[in-house]
């Protein structure tokens, strides 16, 4: 009997190539979520103009400083289509907020003063003072970034058992034909019903 025409090995090669097909496409969706994570990131501004208050709330001076350098309770001017850099509640001034970045709403949102705004968000109209609230990684901005990061390097339970099914099944479905090939090369007849 000759099992040459009998068993054929195609379907381990099907298996392994949709295998690494997955790996592939698996690879690509994580580049794009890699890309919007930077274009998330890039949402918040480099600078910010703080500005330094007098006892009687008449502004003294107007400093342009690095966004990193913000602290808790600093007042900051935010002009007309300029980004929140951080979370704060608006002090002095009326105007629009776009905050569709985090609520998908549309619809720009009235700002007056008591009322919070977020950073990362666009002041579409109006010039506002704002004190700051949530500096750093305690902005909603940051934590919607830390939210990315860790669903991106997280993976599912189904995908984790998959993983380990495969790094023992891949090896021994590929090692089969080159046990047949080894066997038949020195004369040997090879009974594959077993595994059928």
């Amino acid at each position: 009997m000759d099992l040459r025409s009998k068993f054929s090995f195609e379907t381990s090669t099907l298996l392994i190539s949709f295998i690494l097909l997955g790996i592939y496409f698996d690879s690509i969706s994580k580049g794009k979520t890699s890309d919007a994570l930077a274009n998330l990131t890039d949402l918040t501004p480099d600078t910010a103009c703080l500005l330094t208050m007098g006892d009687d709330k008449n502004v003294i001076s107007e400093t342009e400083i690095s966004t990193q350098l913000i602290q808790r309770n600093d007042i900051l001017r935010i002009f007309p289509s300029s980004k929140f850099p951080v979370d704060g509640i608006v002090i002095d001034g009326h105007g629009y907020v776009n905050e569709s970045m985090i609520t998908g709403e549309a619809v720009p949102v009235a700002k007056n003063p008591g009322d919070k705004v977020i950073g990362g968000t666009v002041n579409d109209n109006g010039c506002l003072l704002i004190k700051a609230i949530h500096i750093g990684s305690e902005t909603a901005h940051s934590q919607i970034v830390q939210i990315f990061e860790a669903a991106q390097l997280a993976r599912a339970p189904v995908q984790k058992l998959a993983d380990r099914i495969s790094r023992f099944f891949v090896p021994a479905v590929s090692c089969l034909p080159l046990h047949y090939i080894h066997a038949t090369s020195h004369g040997h007849k090879v009974d594959f019903g077993c595994l059928i």
